[in-house]
């Protein structure tokens, strides 16, 4: 039987390579836990001063947040002072919101009676004068007691009954058309009439009497909110 020949090529050392640890086992290991400590060690301070870095912005935000804890203290009690300063003010501020109101309440049914006489005599037939005239009104406190002078007339804020002297009788109706005319003014009446002779030959007279229900819109308005 042939022997087989190799044909791989010529066996190569390379003694760079190559080398003999002639330590023993127990040095090997002593160098091998020191190395393990040197590692453990620099973990530690690694670790000490990542824990620093924590600590330090710890108390750097606590610092911070006690800090903005004592300017809110301090601004409040600065408002505190400023409230007391102006404790007169706040208190007279408000006594006079509470005389307006009252003025509101109690004059809030003002009627300017000499306007409305006014008028009543503006719209006048021709050489008529008013003799007389009595005049109601409402009160704060009468709310919606007013009753008309008329039972057919509607309920309003007040009434005039005048008394007025004309050479001639009017056209009653051209005469109740022009006081409902008269803003603030409905339901007028026409109430009776008297021929009057004059004295000593004197020109005769008709005495006519006559009322006129008043409504919100103869108000003044000068001591409410809205009155422009």
């Amino acid at each position: 039987m042939a022997k087989k020949t190799s044909t791989a090529g010529p066996l190569v050392i390379d003694y760079t390579t190559q080398g003999v640890n002639l330590l023993p086992a127990s040095a090997r290991a002593a160098e091998e836990l020191r190395i393990l400590r040197s590692k453990l060690f620099l973990g530690m301070v690694v670790f000490a001063a990542i824990l620093a870095l924590v600590c330090g912005y710890s108390v750097i935000a606590e610092t911070q947040a006690k800090h903005a804890v004592d300017l809110a203290s301090d601004e409040s009690d600065r408002l505190q002072g400023e409230l007391e300063r102006y404790a007169d003010i706040s208190a007279l501020k408000s006594d006079i919101t509470q005389a307006e109101t009252a003025v509101r309440a109690g004059m809030g049914t003002e009627i300017t009676w000499v306007d409305l006489i006014a008028k009543i005599e503006a719209a006048l037939p021709a050489e008529g004068t008013i003799t007389s005239f009595s005049a109601t009104g409402t009160t704060p406190m009468d709310g919606n007691g007013f009753t008309a002078t008329s039972p057919l007339a509607t309920q309003g804020i007040g009434s005039i009954e005048f008394t007025m002297q004309l050479s001639s009788l009017p056209d009653t109706a051209a005469w109740l058309e022009a006081l409902n005319g008269i803003p603030g003014f409905m339901d007028a009446v026409f109430g009776s009439a008297t021929l009057t002779t004059g004295d000593d030959g004197g020109p005769s007279y008709y005495t006519v009497s006559s009322s006129v229900v008043i409504n919100v819109e103869a108000l003044s308005r000068a001591y409410l909110e809205d009155a422009s």
